[in-house]
């Protein structure tokens, strides 16, 4: 019995780029449920609001690296049904100097109860 995973990996900062991925994808069934969708992006969480519903609704993480130092960087997760105002939840963090902190798995069912 084969078993193998999906990784989608998309780097940018452009947010109309970013919405326009993430809608083509989701219309094409790119991206289901268990395939794990990283975003990589120096942007803050917040600017990303286009990004909200695809981030809510699928096995996604949004990696946002510090734009001054590009030292630093932090994992979010948007919970399912989240209003698209409220924060992501920050799952993890990194520094330059190896300084891993994980407050929460990084790609981990956030349906189960």
């Amino acid at each position: 019995m084969a078993s193998w995973m999906v990784v989608v990996v998309v780097v940018s900062d452009d947010p109309v780029f970013l919405a326009a991925f993430t809608q083509q994808a989701r219309k094409s069934r790119l991206l289901v449920w268990t395939t794990r969708f990283l975003v990589v992006s120096r942007r803050a969480p917040h600017s990303l609001h286009p990004l909200h519903e695809t981030l809510a609704l699928t096995n996604s993480l949004l990696l946002v690296v510090d734009d001054a130092a590009m030292a630093r960087a932090a994992g979010w997760v948007v919970l399912p049904y989240q209003r698209p105002g409220v924060a992501p939840l920050r799952v993890a963090s990194w520094t330059a100097e190896g300084n891993v902190s994980l407050h929460r798995p990084l790609f981990w069912d956030k349906f189960s109860k």
